[in-house]
């Protein structure tokens, strides 16, 4: 294959394949027809192996984020948006992966153990910085594009929604 097949790394290798494939610029689509009826059980080793977990997938998403945000950077500050335990974490696994983390965001004041705070309403303009939103609650991912898209800036070349 051109782009590598299936890892036997400890991972996610469907999550990964793709990403590597993304990272090579592969295009994907949904079709619009279903191919394929799917039972979902329980029992699968994607719901029970420790390679699937939700750890295992935030570990493979942020080697391949950072990788993509090293080339689209250019020099500018991160900042994460979110400041919960499991927001940090995830800032850590980009920083691992070469991504200094210069800030964190949210919508109150909050101390940040080891980072510093910017105020969600003092966030710099377009072109200066780049936010990496890891907040997972349902629903909160659209407010937070709606928002920063508010403020001008824009998905995919000023922010991204990471969770």
């Amino acid at each position: 294959m051109l782009h590598g097949g299936y890892s036997t790394d400890p991972l996610p290798e469907d999550h990964e394949l793709w990403l590597r494939w993304m990272d090579a610029g592969v295009r994907f689509a949904k079709l619009p027809e279903e191919l394929l009826t799917w039972h979902d059980h329980g029992a699968r080793l994607s719901r029970t192996h420790p390679n699937y977990s939700v750890d295992a997938f935030f570990t493979t998403k942020a080697k391949w984020l950072a990788k993509w945000m090293a080339r689209k950077l250019n020099g500018r500050p991160v900042i994460i948006a979110g400041t919960s335990g499991l927001c940090r974490d995830r800032a850590r696994l980009l920083e691992a992966n070469g991504i200094h983390v210069h800030a964190f965001t949210d919508v109150r004041p909050r101390k940040v153990p080891g980072g510093a705070f910017i105020p969600h309403d003092e966030l710099p303009p377009s072109g200066e910085a780049f936010i990496v939103s890891f907040i997972s609650q349902r629903g909160t991912g659209d407010r937070i594009a709606t928002f920063l898209a508010s403020r001008g800036l824009i998905e995919g070349a000023d922010f991204i929604l990471a969770a």
